[in-house]
């Protein structure tokens, strides 16, 4: 026979067990609570789960394996294309700009440059403009377009200006283009480097009008309005022949 007090030993021993492995489970349960999401995780997608640890940032990095990541490639992205001229290319180099000077004084009898700059540009291939400027105070005698465009290895750049030089009149058509589709060009830089002469005193504006640029793909370069023109910032400079600058 078995005693009483034997009985309720084992009853008390069992009943101890199963409240133990009770609390273990709870411990352990997930939260399933609508609208819960479990600390340490987010489900992000079938089978994926987003770290959530506080001081761990997982955007723009991808798992290359167990406690690795691998970096995520960056590109800064290009600003609005702007076009202007750079009355003293002091600094500028084909694919860099120093300080854009909105204005140089000069004395007459004096050659010197000016540029025709871009900014911001992506895979440029082609362009078109108007230079204006006062005849009687100064005279186009000489460009050079092998800068900016003509930086890529296999470049191939070519003038198509149609009015001849030295120019006197105050107006000359511009026109340069890459021929190698491969060679489009991205970035800034100076288009164009103009010499002029200061025949007299006085103050010529010099500007661009009609300016378009097309990308390799044949599409024009900021041209909301597809009427093909140049819509973003484009700006003119001064030049003072005998007189200072403001």
């Amino acid at each position: 026979m078995i005693k009483l007090s034997s009985v309720t030993t084992l009853l008390a021993s069992a009943l101890l067990a199963i409240v133990l492995l009770t609390a273990c489970g709870t411990s352990e349960e997930e939260d399933l609570t609508p609208g819960v999401t479990p600390q340490g995780t987010a489900t992000v997608g079938i089978g994926e789960e987003e770290d959530l640890t506080p001081g761990v940032t997982t955007q723009g990095t991808a798992t290359a394996g167990i406690g690795e990541e691998a970096p995520t490639r960056v590109t800064t992205p290009l600003g609005p294309t702007a076009v202007g001229i750079d009355a003293d290319p002091t600094g500028n180099t084909a694919t860099t700009l120093g300080a854009i000077d909105a204005c140089v004084s000069v004395t007459t009898g004096q050659s010197f440059d000016i540029d025709v700059f871009v900014t911001d540009v992506r895979d440029l291939f082609g362009w078109d403009a108007t230079l204006n400027y006062d005849g009687s105070v100064v005279h186009l005698v000489d460009m050079d377009a092998q800068l900016f465009q003509a930086s890529n290895p296999g470049s191939q750049v070519v003038d198509f200006s149609s009015d001849s030089l030295p120019d006197t009149d105050g107006s000359h058509t511009l026109g340069v283009g890459e021929m190698t589709e491969a060679s489009a060009d991205s970035g800034s830089g100076v288009l164009l480097r103009l010499t002029l002469t200061a025949a007299a005193p006085g103050t010529s504006k010099v500007s661009l009008t009609g300016l378009m640029l097309r990308d390799m793909h044949g599409a024009y370069v900021s041209d909301p309005n597809g009427d093909q023109f140049f819509d973003g910032s484009l700006s003119e400079a001064e030049i003072r022949v005998d007189e200072p600058c403001p």
